[in-house]
C-alpha cells in the first residue's frame, strides 16, 4: 500500500486509515492478513456502519525487518452481528490502520499490503 510518515513538520502526530466497505459473510473463517514494518506500534480496528461503533482487533508490535501478521477476525464478527441490527447472514466492516509518532524522532509505517481471507468453515 505504501509509506506514512510522522515527521516533526507534520500537522498530526498521529494517523487513521480506513478501507473501503466489505460485506462478508458471518459464518465463515475470516483472517486479515497484513505485511508491515514499522518504527512504533500498530493498532488494527474493525468498523462496522451498520453497528455505529470501533472494535479493538489486537495491535502489531514495532518491527525493522518485514513481518507477516494473520488476526482472526471470527469472533469480532460474531460479537459485533450478536450485538444489535440483525442482517441476514453478513455484516458491512471497513478495517481500520492507525498509529502514532514517537515523541523523540520521525515514525515511518510501511505497509506491502492488507487482505482479508475468508472462506466456508472446513
Amino acid at each position: 500500500i505504501g509509506l506514512l510518515s510522522l515527521t516533526n513538520d507534520s500537522l498530526r502526530s498521529s494517523f487513521e486509515v480506513a478501507s473501503s466497505e466489505i460485506n462478508l459473510p458471518i459464518h465463515y473463517q475470516t483472517y486479515l492478513e497484513i505485511r508491515y514494518k514499522c518504527d512504533n506500534d500498530l493498532s488494527i480496528e474493525i468498523y462496522a456502519p451498520n453497528y455505529f461503533n470501533v472494535y479493538p482487533c489486537g495491535g502489531l508490535y514495532a518491527t525493522d525487518k518485514w513481518q507477516t501478521a494473520y488476526i482472526n477476525l471470527d469472533e469480532h464478527l460474531t460479537s459485533i452481528y450478536n450485538s444489535g441490527v440483525i442482517f441476514p447472514g453478513s455484516i458491512n466492516i471497513k478495517v481500520l490502520l492507525n498509529g502514532a509518532r514517537l515523541s523523540d524522532r520521525d515514525t515511518y509505517y510501511y505497509i506491502d499490503y492488507v487482505k482479508i481471507i475468508t472462506g466456508p468453515q472446513a
